[in-house]
């Protein structure tokens, strides 16, 4: 499991990747850790998480000491990335740091990856990340009859533009050889992918 070990305030960015695709996912980034969301329901999952973390905030400092968090020298600190798909485990613990005094910590777990946030300024940050990227995942994957509306409208654009024969081969299926991004996440993580519903 990587652990991130954030003080103070981080470098934030939420963004959504190949919108309305079978590839689509919402990236978070937080200093150092770069996290793929390939469902909306682990975006919402995650946040929930968050969320629950919150009641243990304010055993935490305002704002902690930056020297908690300092690269070795000559080496700086690693950068983490993973991908999530589903509801991987999750758990959120608190503790402190050895050390007079000691210094308190929440630990929050997404599957393999642990943020450990000493204050709450960089809890703030996680948080606030989550919660958009909960809200930016309602955007990014398509939802259930969506592709139908867009598959009608271009067959009725279709029927003006073009001859019977041509419309015939822009329905006929395209046939796909290569997985998706997230057949292949749920495929690793033992996951059955789910059959589309039959259209009547």
């Amino acid at each position: 499991m990587a652990v991130a070990r954030l003080v103070g305030p981080q470098r934030t960015e939420v963004q959504i990747l190949h919108a309305g695709t079978d590839d689509a996912a919402v990236s978070v980034r937080i200093g150092k850790v770069l996290l793929y969301l390939h469902q909306e329901s682990t975006a919402e999952h995650f946040q929930r998480v968050w969320e629950e973390a919150k009641d243990a905030v304010e055993a935490l400092p305002a704002s902690a000491d930056q020297r908690l968090t300092r690269a070795l020298r000559g080496m700086p600190e690693p950068a983490i990335a993973a991908n999530a798909v589903g509801m991987p485990a999750c758990a959120v613990t608190t503790g402190k740091t050895k050390g007079d005094p000691p210094k308190p910590y929440i630990r929050v777990q997404l599957g393999r990856i642990a943020y450990e946030v000493r204050d709450r300024d960089a809890f703030n940050t996680c948080a606030n990340s989550f919660a958009y990227a909960r809200k930016q995942a309602a955007l990014a994957f398509v939802q259930p009859g969506k592709n139908l509306i867009v598959h009608g409208a271009f067959e009725v654009a279709g029927d003006a533009f073009y001859p019977t024969s041509d419309i015939d081969d822009l329905r006929a299926p395209k046939k796909r050889t290569t997985p998706t991004t997230t057949e292949r996440l749920q495929a690793n993580a033992g996951l059955a992918v789910p059959k589309p519903t039959p259209q009547i």
